[in-house]
């Protein structure tokens, strides 16, 4: 009996030790717990940098070098645009047709109207360019080559800060009985040989930035001889201006197609050589750059030409028009 209660009690000491046991692995498994959760945020954070990583690699580069050249250039665009301001007319003959837009530019923010006057056939007469000079505006001067003065006329223009345009002889219609002038450009020549002769023109007249026609009712009507010549300006860095002496001038559609500066003259202030005539040709040419906002006239050497713009200069200012060389009207 006693034998049988120690046999109930040793069997109940097994069961509560058999109890006891789930303790033991409770505590034996909270290392592994911590384990566990170590492992886990160690594999989260591994994860975290690899997704990182990854970014970076699908990430365009960034270009260190351009990234501290571009601010820079940008500031000096905006400075630039806000310094544009107008300058002498000795000046800004000087400047780069490039740099030029820094100027024309501020006159029509300013609901300015341009207009620039060429004087044609210069060269043949000193005195005759002086006259123009004294009138004190900015005139264009058109300096035809191999005529005796052509040199100093130039020279005396540049001087007085006034651009100066080669006004290239070209054949007329009417040739022989009308002669454009010695070495002028033909519609039979190549334009190997065109182009020859232009660089001979150059060889005396100095200071040159672009070119306009002398004559040339036929030769501006020939699409291969424009070419050789607009080719040829181009490559100079010079510009066109039409003289438009016929109505079928290819020199505009060329020059557009060839890419080169460009423009056409509104008007001929002086076919009729009365004063009174020309002055209205100014008037005329005043309208026309108000309404339009630039305007291009063309006048010769004569003594009525002087005398009618020195009696115009007065109105020309009053319109609040702004006289330019040719340059700032070309595009």
């Amino acid at each position: 009996m006693e034998e049988t209660q120690n046999k109930k009690k040793g069997s109940a000491k097994g069961k509560k030790s058999k109890k006891g046991s789930p303790t033991k692995r409770s505590f034996f498994f909270k290392p592994a717990t911590i384990i566990l959760f170590f492992l886990t945020t160690l594999l989260l954070v591994l994860g975290i940098l690899y997704l990182a990583r990854v970014q970076q690699w699908f990430s365009p580069p960034i270009d260190s070098k351009s990234s501290t050249t571009v601010t820079p250039v940008q500031k000096e665009e905006k400075s630039s645009a806000s310094k544009k301001v107008s300058v002498p007319a000795a000046e800004y003959n000087n400047l780069p047709l490039t740099q030029r837009d820094s100027y024309d530019p501020l006159l029509r923010e300013q609901g300015t109207a341009l207009v620039a006057i060429i004087v044609d056939d210069l060269g043949g007469d000193l005195g005759m360019m002086q006259e123009f000079l004294d009138l004190q505006l900015n005139l264009t001067v058109a300096v035809l080559p191999n005529v005796p003065h052509a040199r100093a006329v130039a020279e005396l223009a540049h001087a007085a800060g006034r651009e100066v345009l080669l006004h290239i002889p070209m054949e007329p219609r009417d040739y022989p009985a009308v002669d454009p002038g010695e070495q002028a450009l033909m519609v039979d020549l190549s334009r190997e040989e065109v182009q020859h002769r232009l660089r001979g023109y150059l060889q005396t007249v100095p200071w040159v930035v672009g070119a306009n026609n002398h004559m040339g009712s036929r030769f501006t009507e020939s699409h291969e001889g424009m070419q050789g010549v607009l080719q040829f300006l181009k490559d100079q860095g010079m510009f066109f201006v039409d003289s438009v002496t016929t109505a079928d001038s290819v020199a505009i559609a060329e020059a557009k197609r060839i890419e080169i500066a460009h423009n056409e003259r509104d008007l001929f202030l002086d076919n009729d050589l009365n004063e009174e005539a020309i002055r209205r040709q100014i008037r005329k040419l005043i309208k026309i750059a108000k309404e339009t906002g630039s305007a291009i006239g063309i006048c010769h050497p004569h003594s009525a030409t002087v005398a009618a713009l020195k009696q115009e200069a007065p109105s020309i200012a009053a319109a609040g028009v702004h006289m330019v060389g040719v340059s700032a009207l070309v595009r």
